[in-house]
């Protein structure tokens, strides 16, 4: 079975696909149309969260076309809406080849819920929250179905064991979920609806690694087993809040070789901060002085990426819900890599992190 998930984000193109490698799936992340696909799962980041509407849905369209035999297409987006995610899943749709198109916005594990196709981040509509002011995607609208709307793309909201009921009635269809297990649901309906391109974030894709057994002989080549870290470099790029807790809660332990690096510590705009940062890091990779790296928010983990010439990036296993273990190939070396959403985990994440590294 060949599972393909489009994303947005660099953050993305990992947290999701991790649960299916640590249920055995051999899982990738995908830098280019060109590059083979030799795992089971693969993802891909189409850079397309800060684009205009059009741009993205080219992008997107591109990777739909290229990934249209896929036995499970997947559409993955930010679970709290940001980007241009109406127009990205209309060109997805339209790109796939699907007949219908299942949308399930939640991440309950990550306090991402939905009630009457409205998404909340622990209980409170996601534009009333701290997303409204995030200073690359700003959220106004909290109802999925408005947005859809404004995409020329009209759906029915059902509640998950009305998915195959409402997709006999309508083409589109929003899925609510309140619960990990709602989510079980909805993605145990796709081996009876197989003409579809599912919709969701990260708690969507978790979903699919719970309710289906990986294929025979699927796993990870033994090369894998990576040394534990002793020179881990934390970089911050996320300015949510749930972060900059993150941030200041692990400054303020005295940890032995961990090196802490913030972008709004260093000058310029975000995309010069993150820039800035990753070429340190690679200095610091190429003469030994790190080991390992956390990184906080998708373009940050993306420069770092870049800077360090990465060949490919293999997703290894689920640490916590929504955050990876992954390991970056170099020319020369495979690094341990740990990308976190910037909203993710609570106050002592980046520090369990770190701890988990230390004990691989």
């Amino acid at each position: 079975m060949k599972i393909h998930v489009i994303t947005d984000d660099f953050t993305s193109a990992s947290d999701g696909i991790g649960a299916f490698a640590s249920r055995g799936w051999a899982c990738a992340v995908a830098f280019s149309p060109a590059e083979p696909q030799r795992a089971d799962v693969v993802s891909c980041d189409t850079d397309s969260r800060v684009l205009s509407e059009l741009e993205a849905a080219k992008r997107v369209a591109s990777w739909a076309v290229l990934w249209q035999g896929a036995d499970l297409l997947i559409k993955q987006f930010d679970s709290t809406l940001r980007g241009p995610i109406a127009a990205e899943i209309a060109s997805a749709w339209q790109s796939s080849g699907r007949a219908k198109l299942v949308i399930a916005p939640a991440f309950p594990d990550a306090g991402r819920t939905t009630k009457s196709g409205v998404v909340y981040v622990h209980g409170t509509p996601v534009s009333a929250t701290a997303f409204a002011t995030d200073p690359l995607n700003p959220i106004r609208q909290s109802n999925l179905v408005v947005l859809l709307q404004a995409a020329g793309l009209n759906a029915k909201v059902c509640q998950p064991d009305q998915t195959i009921q409402a997709l006999r009635a309508a083409d589109v269809v929003i899925v609510d979920a309140q619960t990990e297990a709602d989510l079980n649901a909805i993605a145990s309906t796709q081996l009876q609806v197989p003409d579809v391109l599912w919709c969701g974030s990260t708690g969507l894709v978790r979903a699919f690694a719970r309710v289906l057994s990986p294929p025979a002989g699927s796993k990870h080549p033994p090369q894998w087993t990576l040394p534990p870290a002793r020179k881990t470099w934390v970089c911050v790029g996320s300015r949510n809040p749930v972060s900059i807790e993150q941030k200041q809660f692990l400054s303020n332990v005295q940890h032995r070789g961990i090196t802490l690096l913030a972008t709004d510590e260093l000058p310029g705009d975000p995309h010069q901060q993150a820039s800035q940062l990753a070429l340190k890091i690679a200095h610091a990779v190429q003469w030994g002085d790190c080991d390992s790296l956390i990184a906080t928010g998708g373009e940050t983990a993306k420069h770092i990426a870049h800077a360090l010439q990465v060949m490919r990036l293999h997703v290894l296993r689920e640490l916590v819900p929504g955050i990876p273990l992954c390991a970056l190939e170099l020319a020369d070396r495979n690094i341990p890599f740990i990308t976190k959403a910037g909203g993710f985990g609570d106050r002592h994440s980046l520090l369990e992190l770190t701890q988990a590294l230390q004990k691989l």
